[in-house]
């Protein structure tokens, strides 16, 4: 990859974080509009080196594309079609960037995603109600999170990003983010010393502890905190009634907020002396405030699995070989990614579902020893010699 179409890409990089629209209080049009030109110059890139060398597509990615396809096909029998073809868009996207952003230099992503953590910093110190133009403080905070692992090695200004993202963590933010984070965080660890290690006091421990010392505190027992628990419980536990509806194939791309409004008072049957979230009914959730549970509504159990398979496949690109840093940093943003896609929607706003396709792109990027040399003269598909196997 040259060197200028290296700069460009992260320019974009940094635009797709941080565009908003003058005329609109809701940055996510303008941040879209920039990933789609990301994902317009990987096309070009793509067709230009087709030409070339021929196109060479790996497992992994084959298997991303096929949870793509798979979304489009729910748009048959999704209630809502328009609203999911937008979504299928977005994930079309989305993988482009991702399959793209595999062959970036990732120094200079890391740059470039320090560059825009520092400007949304800056953001925030002048103009503080705009939230470091994300419009909300568990935005904010949720970029911010997952950002960290990548200012790392960042360079100088990676160190500033870094040092400026922990001092708005940790003293600036109203948002509880932070917090449901470091507990997912603790509570993966003590998963892995209970498993792995077998080291069930260590465990207990790293659970225990934070608990009481919330609990302690006062700040486990706020009433702010306790009513947003239970407001998620209440639209985690509706949406799993949306998915009882077609729990294999789901409902389809899109079918969230068609359907929602015809179950979010499911919960009082089974519960009749508790309250409901939307007042009036007529307020829509808008999302499940749970990716995994929304995920399973919209695409079932097999969509769910594709999700897997794909995962499973990235992921086994680590393993087995040594560890490098880009590894460290894509598994290190995943952790707080997988702990904000508990609580909140981080998957369906740009900035942070951009980072999330960079930190699966880190995870993929080593190529195991023994590779194939890339065909020059034809297309080429992975699984690596599967076209030679079957013309035997």
């Amino acid at each position: 990859m040259s060197k200028s179409l290296g700069w460009a890409a992260a320019g974009l990089l940094v635009a797709a974080f941080l565009a908003v629209d003058p005329f609109t209080t809701n940055p996510d049009v303008a941040r879209w509009i920039v990933v789609s030109l990301l994902a317009g110059v990987a096309m070009v890139r793509w067709a230009v080196g087709a030409w070339k060398d021929g196109l060479y597509i790996r497992t992994h990615n084959l298997l991303a594309l096929a949870f793509c396809s798979y979304a489009a096909l729910t748009l048959m029998w999704s209630p809502d079609p328009k609203e999911g073809a937008l979504r299928v868009i977005k994930l079309l996207t989305l993988w482009v960037v991702f399959v793209f952003a595999q062959g970036l230099p990732k120094a200079l992503v890391c740059r470039a995603v320090s560059v825009a953590v520092c400007l949304s910093l800056a953001s925030y110190v002048i103009w503080p109600e705009v939230w470091g133009l994300f419009g909300n403080e568990n935005f904010q905070a949720e970029f911010l999170l997952i950002a960290l692992p990548f200012c790392l090695f960042g360079g100088v200004i990676g160190l500033v990003a870094l040092t400026g993202s922990v001092y708005w963590l940790v003293i600036e933010t109203v948002s509880d983010t932070p917090a449901a984070a470091l507990a997912f965080t603790l509570l993966v660890c003590a998963g892995w010393y209970v498993v792995k290690k077998r080291q069930w006091f260590i465990g207990c421990l790293l659970v225990l502890v934070p608990l009481n010392v919330a609990v302690l505190t006062g700040w486990g027992l706020r009433y702010e905190l306790a009513r947003a628990v239970v407001n998620r419980l209440e639209l985690g536990f509706n949406t799993i009634m949306v998915w009882l509806q077609n729990p294999v194939v789901g409902n389809g791309a899109g079918s969230f907020n068609y359907l929602y409004p015809q179950f979010q008072e499911s919960h009082l049957r089974w519960f009749p002396w508790a309250d409901t979230t939307l007042h009036p009914a007529t307020v829509f959730a808008g999302a499940a405030h749970n990716e995994y549970l929304q995920a399973l509504s919209d695409f079932g159990v097999v969509g769910v699995l594709i999700i897997g398979l794909a995962l499973y496949s990235i992921a086994k690109r680590s393993w087995g070989h040594k560890v490098t840093w880009e590894t460290r940093v894509g598994w290190a943003s995943l952790v707080p990614l997988a702990a904000t896609c508990c609580t909140g929607f981080p998957l369906q706003n740009p900035a942070t579902a951009l980072l999330g396709c960079l930190a699966l792109a880190f995870i993929a990027s080593p190529v195991p020893a023994g590779s194939p040399v890339r065909s020059r003269s034809r297309l080429r598909f992975l699984p690596s010699g599967l076209l030679e196997r079957l013309a035997r």
